[in-house]
């Protein structure tokens, strides 16, 4: 339901998401691009049972801590909403949001945790190592673009301040060469053309995956394609299905290596083209270090949780015995792959239900150390309850989702003391925050 009239609102904090929050008839209400300690003019757009949307019309009185946006579409554009934001405000307000997280599902227990300001990133642009993006005509021209939630409005995307430089001159590269060929994006009706590109970018090289409809791609687009440089192997998958679980659907290489290869931790890994892979690299290595410099000394067994590709596990120094579980037989058979290649002779990967595997394996063996990436599985009452059963000693908890975290951290706290929060930004002018838990066995 729409109010008609514009109304004042004062902006306490901010959301999950990145947008202001204020309270009108004691709803909480959300506005997109408005800031904390701001007076705003909105419109409430949308009235529901238990919070208000409202629609941003004027600042009346602006934060100090507002700057101008470095990118042009950043006010229609969702993907960065703190870009308006000072980079110091931004770091203090996500270390409010986790702090206000724990306090709220943690409670006590999270009052003697040691927990220090939010560790900024390294880079505040062109920090994203993959794209997957739309394929849509423009002003008649094929391009990469994504439409913006609840508006029709469209970001293009050849040129974005967040993406790395490599990627962006992959993609105005392949928006030539398709304009030139006379390609056209995905039809539904004719179930014909180019549905969407994912682009991946590794040290040695981009692997470049397109989705198209059943006329796939000319083998000349492929040739002229793998012609751009930096680009190291070229997918297709034909895919004319109305869902967007392209992932199911085979892959097939046209051009170039099967398997990726990446230095991560001074390790060397192989990465397959569905297997998972940070999109943030430089801040997958730091939350992997940060990781590392919580093991204790006495640490000399431990079990990857949600282990993925074996990133955070096979990155550990070699004196270690490691065990990963993963629900993806893609992801551990790269795993497997990456052991095999680095010699690691105390490591073991396996796939399957991660309840089920845990149990299993916490009662034929004894875990020192358990690492749990909560963004790669839920966790439920029965891994919680088998996690306590095992005794392991130390947790350390990562994920980039506090609420959720909080929440199974406060379930653990029964058993086991929270010692210490990081907290890392991962996502420079966007809302996220990445949040390592490490908490140990009560005596």
């Amino acid at each position: 339901m729409r109010n008609n009239k514009a109304v004042k609102a004062t902006i306490k904090k901010l959301g999950i998401n990145g947008e202001g929050i204020a309270y009108l008839d004691k709803k909480i209400t959300f506005v997109h691009g408005a800031l904390p300690d701001e007076e705003v003019l909105i419109d409430v757009i949308r009235d529901e049972p238990k919070y208000k949307i409202g629609q941003l019309k004027s600042v009346l009185h602006a934060s100090p801590n507002r700057v101008q946006a470095k990118c042009r579409a950043q006010k229609e554009c969702l993907g960065c909403p703190l870009m308006i934001y000072d980079y110091r405000a931004q770091l203090e307000s996500k270390y409010q949001l986790v702090k206000d997280t724990f306090h709220k599902y943690v409670g006590e227990a999270f009052e003697e945790t040691e927990f220090e300001e939010v560790l900024p990133s390294s880079q505040q642009a062109g920090i994203r190592n993959i794209v997957r993006l739309p394929v849509v005509m423009f002003n008649d021209r094929i391009t990469f673009g994504i439409y913006q939630r609840e508006s029709k409005y469209l970001t293009l995307m050849t040129g974005c301040m967040m993406q790395s430089k490599r990627i962006n001159s992959c993609l105005e590269k392949l928006e030539t060469i398709m304009n030139d060929m006379h390609l056209h994006a995905y039809d539904e009706l004719k179930k014909k053309g180019v549905r969407f590109l994912t682009v991946r970018e590794f040290d040695n090289g981009l692997q470049l995956i397109f989705i198209t409809g059943t006329d796939r791609l000319p083998d000349r687009a492929i040739e002229a394609i793998s012609k751009i440089k930096d680009v190291a192997s070229i997918y297709i998958s034909v895919n004319t299905t109305r869902k967007q679980d392209f992932e199911l659907a085979r892959y097939e290489l046209k051009y170039g290596k099967n398997q990726m290869e990446q230095i991560f931790m001074q390790k060397q890994f192989i990465v397959s083209s569905k297997a998972d892979f940070p999109v943030y690299r430089q801040h997958a290595l730091r939350v992997a270090k940060n990781i590392a410099s919580l093991i204790e000394d006495d640490v000399k067994k431990i079990i990857d949780v949600g282990c993925g590709i074996g990133l955070y596990s096979l990155g550990l120094d070699e004196k270690y015995e490691i065990r990963g579980i993963d629900t993806s037989k893609i992801n551990i058979m790269d795993a497997l792959n990456s052991m095999h290649l680095q010699n690691r002779s105390h490591a073991s990967y396996e796939d399957g239900k991660i309840d089920n595997l845990f149990t299993i394996l916490s009662k034929r063996y004894h875990f020192d150390l358990a690492l749990l990436h909560l963004d790669a599985f839920k966790m439920n009452d029965v891994l919680i309850d088998s996690i306590i059963a095992s005794k392991t000693k130390y947790l350390i908890l990562d994920s980039d989702h506090a609420s959720m975290m909080a929440k199974n951290i406060a379930e653990l706290t029964r058993t086991y003391q929270l010692k210490k929060i990081v907290a890392l930004d991962g996502n420079p002018h966007g809302a996220g925050v990445s949040v390592i838990a490490f908490m140990t066995r009560k005596r």
